[in-house]
């Protein structure tokens, strides 16, 4: 089996400025390399306390 998931996990201040660096980062020279580009999932962090009170 050639199984090679992985996931990364990034925390920043500024998410717009991260989606950027992504999307500078796909536009580059060593991206055509690439054969199969995933999706960028975002989230937000909550305390659970948050979490429940959203949820109401």
């Amino acid at each position: 089996m050639n199984d090679q998931d992985f996931m990364l996990a990034f925390e920043v201040d500024d998410l717009i400025i991260f989606q950027d660096l992504i999307v500078q980062l796909r536009e580059t020279r060593l991206s055509k390399y690439v054969i199969k580009d995933t999706p960028m999932i975002v989230g937000v962090h909550k305390d659970a306390e948050d979490i429940i009170r959203s949820v109401g």
